[in-house]
């Protein structure tokens, strides 16, 4: 069961000019809350990760400040990498926060908007995680990279917008998607890694789960009686899932469906967990009826429990986390969000809805998003 304990919170209402994007909220080693967000430029264009604090369980927070070692670098040919779709968890047998995310890259246009790079890097401006440490003392660490032998001639892998599991022993199972070399569609696997509180190291690799025409992404990872969950974005219209007794073997994927087998449509779009032992809910973006023209079908955001042996959400237990609301002609939409459990029964919810427009061009792929804007807004459930 699930129920709201918070109407929804939106930190810095009015008090800021920045437009917010893909909020993340964790525990900080000092028993604040931390929330981690990016100022949105353009689309898919991102300024450098930022965190601010709450002291009084949500209603109040500092002004957001940069992590220095995400700060976006500057490269050659008027280009830019830097650092995207981060997520922080809080490591409780270090007391610290481990940041994960990946380097992306920009280039200026010739009248100096920032564009995010489509077209393919150079050999040296492939995508691959990067992380950084909160330590107790109230610092940051410095920017560190991700590395195996498995993914050495990957073009692109990534660790973005992700949901991950602390084992009992402190290890992490981290999941992973990646395009090999040579194919063009990015598949998901997930990594067994250790963290001593300073460094992430990838102790092993699971299984690869693809499908043959399309690509699998932003996948999300949680433990529940007995097993773990894996949710996967796809570009084909559905969410897919599968299941696992170590984390690392999985079984076959399936649509994400109602009990009676109907299919959800998705539409290339997140989904994430909130797991307790006694149930497991997913959080997700569907096509309804009243949002049939809304862009990927990304509002309202919806929660509901998930029958974990079927693999199948019980749709009479669907509710609405945040709703689909229209400013100025303009349909919100969410996507890039994030849920975490931050004690027993109690768990957040952060998304930054975003109102634009589309200007239509002679060529759908360059068709491109503009007025955009943006509000963090945040809610407390308790979990039974």
């Amino acid at each position: 069961m699930i129920s709201t304990a918070s109407d929804i919170i939106v930190p810095w209402a009015g008090q800021t000019t920045e437009d917010y994007f893909q909020p993340a909220i964790c525990k900080a080693p000092d028993g604040r809350l931390m929330l981690l967000m990016q100022a949105i430029k353009a689309s898919d264009a991102f300024g450098p990760p930022s965190c601010a604090f709450s002291a009084d369980d949500g209603a109040t927070w500092c002004a957001p400040s940069t992590i220095p070692s995400l700060a976006t670098r500057c490269l050659a040919d008027r280009a830019e990498e830097g650092i995207a779709d981060v997520r922080p968890y809080y490591h409780p047998l270090t007391g610290t926060v481990l940041a994960v995310g990946c380097n992306t890259f920009y280039h200026r246009s010739a009248d100096g908007a920032l564009v995010h790079d489509r077209t393919g890097h150079h050999a040296d401006r492939r995508q691959h995680p990067v992380y950084t440490v909160y330590s107790g003392d109230g610092n940051w660490s410095a920017r560190q990279s991700l590395s195996h032998p498995f993914f050495a001639d990957c073009a692109n892998w990534r660790i973005a917008n992700f949901q991950m599991v602390i084992k009992a022993d402190g290890s992490l199972l981290i999941p992973v998607y990646f395009r090999p070399a040579g194919q063009g569609h990015y598949a998901v696997c997930t990594i067994h890694c250790s963290f001593d509180g300073r460094r992430l190291g990838i102790e092993s690799v699971g299984d690869t789960l693809s499908l043959p025409s399309h690509d699998l992404g932003e996948s999300s990872l949680a433990w529940h009686d007995g097993r773990y969950h894996l949710t996967l974005r796809a570009l084909d219209g559905h969410g897919y899932h599968a299941a696992s007794h170590d984390g690392l073997a999985w079984g076959r994927l399936a649509c994400w469906s109602w009990e009676d087998g109907e299919l959800l449509t998705m539409s290339a779009t997140q989904q994430h967990w909130l797991a307790t032992d006694e149930r497991l809910h997913l959080l997700y973006t569907r096509r309804t009826p009243e949002n049939a023209e809304v862009f990927r079908y990304r509002a309202p955001l919806f929660i509901a429990e998930v029958d974990a042996e079927r693999g199948r959400i019980k749709r009479h237990t669907e509710q609405i986390v945040f709703p689909h609301l229209r400013r100025d002609g303009c349909d919100n939409h969410f996507g890039n969000f994030h849920a975490i459990v931050t004690e027993p029964g109690i768990a957040w919810v952060s998304d930054a809805p975003l109102w634009f427009r589309i200007e239509k061009a002679a060529k759908p792929e360059d068709d491109h998003i503009v007025g955009f804007r943006t509000e963090v807004w945040l809610k407390k459930f308790a979990l039974s």
